[in-house]
């Protein structure tokens, strides 16, 4: 019993993990955040981000189950997870940084490090949180594990969007994405942590 609920708050902090890195927000937002250059383009950016998280999903479908460890799916939950972090931080210091490109130059590199960010979510946590709820818990306790992970996820997810316009308002965005970023990489150190390597393991030995 005491496994269980270990595992099932284990499912419930995988949940709300890959929802705080402010993921949501760049979404909603990326066009508010984007600095420079005409609505157009502007919308253009925010097109390749959603493009970048999209292309980002197909493949992660396709390496979900690749037999190796280079692609299993702690090491891209891990990897992915690192990027975000890296894009993070790279948007917060371009964005931060007024004076060191000529005028329309930064929005590519803002759209760019955007893009890595949600393709680097899209190729690790994004999906495989949701995978890995489902491969630790035990069947029997598996339902209400997974209905909790996806409440505090669904919880944390609208806390981040909600809160974003008043965080970037009060503290500026650079200051907002550079919080994300470190949670991104706090968010990295627990993955390495505590994700089971799933490569070569049956469900039952997971559970066991």
């Amino acid at each position: 019993a005491a496994a269980c609920s270990r595992r099932g708050r284990y499912a419930a902090a995988l949940g709300v993990v890959q929802q705080a890195t402010g993921t949501e927000a760049i979404l909603y937002f990326a066009p508010t955040v984007l600095p420079g250059g005409s609505p157009r383009e502007k919308f253009l950016g925010n097109v390749g981000v959603g493009l970048a998280k999209f292309v980002g999903e197909v493949i992660a479908s396709y390496l979900a189950d690749a037999e190796t460890a280079f692609l299993g799916r702690r090491t891209m939950t891990i990897w992915g997870s690192g990027g975000v972090a890296l894009g993070l931080f790279a948007f917060a210091a371009l964005s931060g940084d007024d004076g060191a490109f000529a005028p329309g130059a930064r929005l590519p590199l803002l759209v760019g490090a955007l893009s890595f960010t949600m393709l680097s979510f899209s190729l690790g946590p994004g999906p495989f949180s949701t995978v890995f709820v489902n491969e630790v818990v035990p069947t029997k306790h598996r339902a209400k594990s997974s209905a909790w992970s996806c409440f505090l996820n669904r919880l944390t997810s609208a806390s981040v969007a909600l809160s974003f316009l008043s965080l970037s308002t009060t503290f500026g965005a650079p200051m907002v994405f550079l919080a994300y970023a470190c949670v991104a990489s706090a968010s990295t150190v627990f993955y390495a942590r505590t994700l089971p390597d799933t490569v070569g393991v049956s469900l039952e030995e997971l559970q066991g």
